[in-house]
């Protein structure tokens, strides 16, 4: 990857982003530029970038929760056997109306909290 990375810099007039929001910034700044973004970052982030439907289909909370839009990136909290009260904390406000509430506004598909 390392090599990858490198010959990827030498190439003049390629424009690189290392973050989401590099990528990001990129985009909005490029006349003409195409490139690849999560909803819920260009929602919570207010970026200035047009989303291209696919088939007809914007990405969106209802078309990702019914199916009509087909791709999707899956986040997962992580904890282990031990957590603290902080982080039940945390999830526990995670999984809450207003956290749910909170996700769904900014173009996360919310599911159920496991159990």
């Amino acid at each position: 990857m390392r090599r990858a990375v490198q010959k990827a810099y030498s190439r003049s007039g390629l424009n690189m982003a290392i973050t989401d929001q590099e990528n990001a910034d990129l985009l909005e700044r490029l006349p003409g530029s195409f490139g690849t973004a999560a909803l819920c970052q260009l929602i919570s982030e207010k970026r200035a970038l047009n989303i291209l439907a696919l088939n007809g289909v914007k990405p969106s909370v209802k078309t990702l929760a019914d199916g009509t839009y087909p791709y999707f990136r899956v986040l997962y909290l992580v904890t282990g056997p031990r957590s603290s009260p902080l982080v039940r904390q945390f999830l526990d406000f995670v999984f809450s109306p207003t956290g749910q509430s909170i996700l769904a506004k900014t173009g996360h598909l919310v599911v159920k909290r496991p159990k």
